[in-house]
């Protein structure tokens, strides 16, 4: 898979997934809707950046989404799919590095040029870590292993 920033540079995944692991401790677990607000602003975000390469006039381009999109509708929507991601590829009990991978594979597959935002993506990772997505039911984040 493809990685970039929103400046459209390549990221190194493996320096990615360090600074997500790394990171895991040091924010508290978001809400159901901060995460949907952070996967609504990565695609807003990732679209409006990628918009620059394929259209001539971007400020229309963007103008006339902006008049369309819905981002409540947006986060919905991500969360709601990521959610079923989860729930079939992520295993029980799995480690952060899993978590991690399997989270970056959909928002890879679903954010216009694998355009990644890494605090926001801590957020949802975070908040999936405090969840066990097979099971159902909320775990300590404490004690996921990291490899």
């Amino acid at each position: 898979m493809y990685l970039q920033d929103l400046n459209l540079n390549s990221i190194d995944y493996a320096v990615l997934k360090t600074d997500l692991i790394n990171g895991i401790t040091e924010e508290e677990v978001p809400s159901e809707e901060e995460v949907k607000l952070a996967l609504a602003s990565m695609y807003t975000l990732a679209n409006t950046k990628i918009s620059s390469l394929y259209y001539r006039d971007v400020v229309a381009v963007n103008d006339a989404k902006k008049q369309h999109f819905s981002f409540h509708l947006a986060g919905n929507t991500l969360w709601m799919n990521l959610k079923k991601f989860l729930a079939h590829e992520l295993p029980h009990n799995a480690s952060l590095s899993t978590i991690i991978d399997t989270i970056i594979d959909y928002l890879s597959s679903v954010i216009s040029g694998g355009v990644i935002i890494s605090f926001l993506v801590q957020k949802v990772v975070k908040y999936v870590a405090s969840v066990d997505y097979a099971a159902g039911v909320p775990v300590a984040v404490v004690g996921y292993a990291t490899v």
